[in-house]
């Protein structure tokens, strides 16, 4: 089994040449103040209104003068659909919350409990203290079986648990067992719940018909705010009559009960890349679902499947959480890791949903299931690890140049032969690449605490690129623009943003001689610009445009207020 000694090494220990895979370590990069680890923009159960940017005075220049940026051009095509945000294909909107991370329990009923608590309820707060104590984010409880309702599909575990839910930001996914198949059991269970139901998780005997009634019943009760959990491969069969009910109203589903081992992950992983144009979401429940633990080099190889999946849900039947003492510390570290790369990816994931419900297109993309492979939109490729005693992969790489994700120095295009570490597995960044992401802490090495409130953009630079963006809270797409050319670069967007921006562009190779910055467009090597600032941290949490070269990561970052020196 490999390990690799810069996992848990350090206050933010960086893998080779400081790629944006940097890891710290579980001791140093906890913010004291934080109680929970929760997503700390889904309020429950309102959707906030867009955001108020505070829009600062103008940076003067540093020869005192003011210069106007030139801004990016956008296509008129681009400039129209910006400010239509389609009909919609699908048959209803997506959440950002939906796609996790989510963990959850079946205990006592369906599963083992992982404490010496008796009940649901205590086991539910038991995994809630220790997600804090790790610092672990979670976005939804998936509470399985029916241990969680009266039979009726009322809530039963009490008023505390719900107010602790509710003050966390974290949904309820409740199972359709719990005696859940009618409007007016729906009715009970938000009674119950208010808004922090999310919805309902369905399982082997549910029809179509129930489905749709609690989509329109969800979708009546929270417009855009609710997710339904479909089922496919039903009685581990994928029936011919399930995909045109997952095609015409599902989001979401996952598919089946699938063991522990390597040979569950390539059926978790065949079966979903399957269902890839079937729906958006289809995911499997990454750590498995039977009576087995998972031993340590799956987890570990699991942990990446599920972080690179459109949902990332830990829903085991046997207990398996990374803390437990069969497990070494850098699992735990691993799951922290991806866990917060997946909460980050979210806004990158929730563009490409948003799209899907738009135009059908797919989330998961060019998928190979038979080299287990797939493009994660446009701008990500992972390769999955299936077996046993692996040390390296041969990988096809979609075409074009991929950079590696965690040593960004390094490009690769064709077939590769790939060294695959634990907690090292592939991800490749497309050479150009703009991925927008929700930053408030240091782990994966996107940002700061500081970052939190800011729309992070990891910017590639290679000619001409563009990312829509759906900003939910502006209820419009944003496009993202980059454009460089030999030393210069252009920043900006195409409509405000509701967020402050910080740019962090990657692999620049020399410290800019002037940085303009007027609203949200950046100028690299233009006119004469603003000084920088100390470090990036200052810069993460400026109230006022700002910015901060680091040499040794090849990095600049750029704080942009939307309308600010336009």
């Amino acid at each position: 089994m490999q390990t690799r000694s810069w996992l848990v090494v350090g206050v933010l220990t960086l893998g080779a040449c400081g790629g944006v895979g940097a890891r710290a370590t579980l001791d140093s990069a906890v913010d004291a103040s934080v109680e929970v680890a929760t997503v700390p923009d889904s309020p429950v159960p309102e959707i906030p209104d867009a955001p108020v940017v505070e829009v600062p005075a103008e940076v003067p220049l540093v020869d005192g003068s003011i210069t106007s940026c030139s801004p990016l051009s956008f296509p008129t095509s681009t400039q129209q659909a910006s400010a239509d945000g389609g009909a919609g294909r699908r048959y209803f909107p997506p959440t950002r919350w939906g796609l996790g991370p989510i963990v959850g329990t079946g205990c006592p009923g369906y599963g083992d409990c992982e404490s010496v608590a008796p009940t649901m309820a205590e086991e539910v707060a038991y995994d809630l203290d220790r997600l804090a104590a790790n610092d672990i984010p979670i976005t939804m409880y998936h509470f399985d079986g029916f241990a969680w309702s009266n039979g009726d599909c009322s809530w039963a575990l009490g008023d505390p648990l719900r107010a602790r839910l509710q003050s966390l930001g974290i949904r309820a996914l409740v199972h359709y067992w719990g005696g859940c198949r009618a409007t007016e059991a729906f009715d009970r269970a938000y009674a119950g719940l208010g808004g922090v139901l999310a919805g309902f998780y369905f399982d082997d005997g549910t029809p179509d018909e129930l489905a749709k009634s609690a989509i329109d019943w969800a979708q009546a009760r929270f417009p855009g705010d609710a997710e339904i959990v479909m089922k496919s491969y039903r009685y581990d069969q994928e029936e011919a009559a399930s995909v045109p009910g997952l095609a015409a109203y599902g989001h979401t589903c996952y598919v089946n009960d699938l063991p522990t081992d390597f040979g569950g992950m390539r059926t978790g992983i065949e079966r979903v890349l399957s269902l890839a144009s079937t729906l958006p979401a289809p995911f499997n429940e990454f750590t498995g679902y039977d009576a087995t633990q998972a031993d340590e080099e799956t987890y570990f190889r699991r942990i990446h499947w599920g972080a690179m999946q459109p949902v990332m849900d830990h829903s085991p039947y046997q207990h398996a959480s990374p803390w437990e003492p069969i497990y070494g510390r850098a699992l735990l570290e691993d799951y922290r890791y991806f866990s917060w790369l997946h909460h980050e990816l979210v806004p990158y994931l929730h563009s490409y949903d948003w799209q899907a419900f738009e135009t059908g297109l797919p989330i998961l993309r060019e998928p190979d299931a038979v080299n287990y492979t797939t493009k994660v939109g446009d701008e990500l490729f992972a390769a999955f690890v299936t077996e046993p005693g692996v040390e390296e992969l041969q990988i096809t790489l979609p075409p074009g140049t991929w950079i590696d994700y965690w040593d960004t120095s390094q490009t690769h295009s064709g077939t590769i032969t790939y060294p695959v570490p634990l907690g090292h597995e592939p991800i490749f960044i497309k050479d150009g690449a703009i991925i927008p992401m929700q930053v408030s802490r240091a782990y994966t090495g996107h940002g700061t605490l500081a970052s939190a409130g800011s729309l992070t953009v990891l910017v590639y630079p290679s000619g001409k690129s563009r990312f829509r963006y759906r900003d939910d809270a502006a209820n419009r797409w944003i496009d993202l623009g980059a454009e460089a050319a030999g030393n210069t670069l252009t920043l900006g967007s195409y409509e405000a943003p509701s967020q402050p921006l910080l740019y962090r562009v990657e692999r620049w190779n020399s410290a800019p001689a002037a940085v303009l910055i007027c609203g949200t467009t950046v100028m690299v090597n233009g006119p004469p610009g603003q000084p920088p600032s100390q470090s990036e941290d200052a810069v993460n949490g400026a109230a006022a445009s700002a910015w901060f070269y680091d040499a040794a990561a090849r990095r600049l970052v750029v704080k942009a207020f939307p309308g600010a020196g336009t």
